[in-house]
C-alpha cells in the first residue's frame, strides 16, 4: 500500500515539475547565452522546477522498494501523462477533446492491466 501512495505523490511531483517547467519557459525572456542562464537561476519557477524533480526521484526510489519497476515506471509516468493533460486544461494551457479524454480511460486501463497481470 505503501508504494502506491509513494507513485501517488510521485505523479503529483512529476506534474508540478512539467507545470512549473511551461510557466518558466514562457516566463524566461532570453533566448540563449549568459543572459538566459542567469535568468533561469533567477526564476522561482525553475527552482520549483528542481525542488519537484527531486521530490519525484525520492518518491520514485522509494515506491521501487515494494513495487515492480515495470509497474511502478508505467504507473507513474502514464498517470503523470493524465495529471498533465488535466492541470493544462484546468489552468486554460491547453484544450481537452474527447479524444483526449478518451486516449486517458485507455492508459488508466493499460495501467490496471499492467498492475494486474
Amino acid at each position: 500500500m505503501m508504494g502506491w501512495i509513494l507513485v501517488a505523490l510521485a505523479v503529483a511531483a512529476n506534474v508540478a515539475a512539467n507545470f512549473f517547467l511551461k510557466k518558466a519557459a514562457t516566463t524566461l525572456s532570453a533566448y540563449s547565452g549568459l543572459e538566459l542562464v542567469r535568468e533561469a537561476l533567477l526564476s522561482p519557477w525553475i527552482w520549483l522546477v528542481g525542488v519537484s524533480g527531486f521530490a519525484l526521484l525520492v518518491c520514485y526510489a522509494l515506491a521501487l522498494r515494494s513495487l515492480e519497476l515495470s509497474t511502478a515506471y508505467a504507473a507513474i509516468t502514464s498517470l503523470a501523462l493524465v495529471g498533465v493533460l488535466l492541470v493544462s486544461g484546468l489552468t486554460q494551457l491547453e484544450q481537452i477533446s474527447i479524444m483526449n479524454g478518451f486516449g486517458v480511460l485507455l492508459i488508466v486501463l493499460g495501467i490496471f492491466f499492467i498492475a494486474k497481470f
